[in-house]
Formats: structure tokens, C-alpha cells, sequence
């Protein structure tokens, strides 16, 4: 089977390590796999490392004919049976791709993996432009079904490569997190691993530890995730004007 993935996040995270495990796991199995994203994005990287195919589509927006296009010329070359979405851009992208296409080059299926629930819920692409969505657990399918999605729900539980945890526990730490401890005080280090996004709980997180910090509470706070510039820039800032 062909297999397209497609994933439109410059950076990386649990979604983007979900997707990489599972197209290394696909290609163990014999599927021929591809992955298109954006240029320089993190996910490139390392889907260039473990050997996965991959080729470079902006995906700007929902409606970026650019993306269209090059997608169609993907599509028309590598003939997938079936192509896993990971956001809504990449999933409007597909479906507009597909509905340039005529014959054999349009019937592969979409499947969207929705990997997290937002406030307001919005159905219409899980409902018209996609033939299946995939979620990690019972509840957030019950909660899509609550929310309207009337499309086909199939639970996919998350893998994990437990022996690359195991070798990896081993390894030492990263020269610049292992000086940046050896320079300060003996304290408890608390680690919160997540992207540098406003959801991300970042904001209130720095806020508890302020006031930890004004009860006498020594520590140090180790964030562990990437993100955009200014997204680091500003918490940065937060940090000083705090006195963190």
C-alpha cells in the first residue's frame, strides 16, 4: 500500500512524534510511505533520518492554491491508497487536491487524526472532507460524536518505541541543559515538556512557580519543547519581569 502523510506544523511535538512512529512502523511492515510538509520544518528532519521519503508543500492556509497544486503534481506521481491528515489545513489541502482530480488518481481515501479537542469544536471538514477520522482514546471519540461528527470514529491507541526510551534514558544529557545545571545551586528541577504555545499552560505554570518561589520554594524550571521565536521571546521576557 501507498501511504501519504501530511503534516503542516513548522515545529514538533507528541502529534508530529505519533506520526513519525507511525510511518517508520508502516515502512517495517512493507508499505511504501511519503511524507509532505513544509521546507525546514522539524518534521523533515527527522523524517530524513530514519529514511522516510519526504517532499516540501508550503500548506500556508486552508486555501492556498500553491499548495493545491503541488500536492495535485504529488498525488498524480505517487499514486497514494490512502492519506493520514494531521490538521486542518493539511485535511482542506487534500480534499481540495482530490476534488481536481479525475479516475484513478482521486480515489485514495483521507484519513484525519485528531489528536486534541479545542473549545469550539468545529465539525464541517471532519464531516464533508475526509472519509474516516482517528483518535487516541474512547473519550475523545464520544466527545467529537457530543459535538456533532457523524463521520466513521476509529480509536488508534498511541505507540510507543519503549527500547528507544530505554537507550535514550541512557544517553547524557545535552551539553547546553548539563552546563546550564552544573551552573547553579543543587535545587529540584522541575521539567514541563511541551511546545512553546499559549495552550500549552506555559503562562500559568510560570505563574504557580512565582508564587512557589515567593513562599520560599527553591527550584529550577526546565522547559523541554521548541516553537516559534517569538512565542520563546515573549516567555523569556515574562520570566525576567517576574524575577524568575
Amino acid at each position: 500500500m501507498k501511504i501519504l502523510y501530511t503534516e503542516s506544523s513548522p515545529n514538533i511535538g507528541g502529534q508530529e512524534l505519533q506520526a513519525l512512529a507511525q510511518m517508520a512502523a508502516m515502512q517495517r511492515a512493507g508499505h511504501s510511505v511519503m511524507l509532505a510538509c513544509r521546507e525546514n520544518s522539524r518534521i523533515a528532519a527527522e523524517a530524513v533520518r530514519q529514511q522516510t521519503a519526504v517532499t516540501y508543500i508550503p500548506f500556508r492556509n486552508s486555501l492556498h492554491f500553491s499548495s493545491v497544486w503541488r500536492l495535485r503534481r504529488l498525488v498524480l506521481a505517487f499514486r497514494p491508497d490512502m492519506v493520514v491528515c494531521h490538521s486542518g489545513h493539511d485535511s482542506n489541502t487534500v480534499a481540495l487536491t482530490r476534488a481536481t482530480l479525475t479516475g484513478g488518481a482521486g480515489r485514495f481515501s483521507i484519513v484525519r487524526q485528531k489528536t486534541y479537542l479545542t473549545r469550539k469544536m468545529k465539525v464541517f471538514s471532519l464531516n464533508h472532507l475526509c472519509d474516516a477520522v482517528a483518535v487516541p482514546g474512547q473519550a475523545m471519540k464520544e466527545a467529537l460524536q457530543a459535538a456533532g461528527c457523524t463521520n466513521t470514529i476509529r480509536v488508534v491507541s498511541p505507540g510507543f518505541d519503549f527500547d528507544a526510551i530505554r537507550e535514550a534514558m541512557s544517553m547524557p544529557l545535552p551539553e547546553h541543559v548539563r552546563e546550564w545545571l552544573e551552573a547553579r545551586a543543587p535545587h529540584p528541577v522541575i521539567v514541563q515538556i511541551g511546545m512553546l504555545r499559549p495552550e500549552k499552560g506555559l503562562d500559568f505554570m510560570l505563574k504557580t512557580l512565582f508564587h512557589l518561589k515567593r513562599e520560599g520554594g527553591q527550584f529550577h524550571w526546565l522547559i523541554v519543547g521548541g516553537g516559534r521565536p517569538e512565542e520563546e521571546r515573549l516567555l523569556r521576557r515574562k520570566i525576567h519581569a517576574l524575577g524568575m
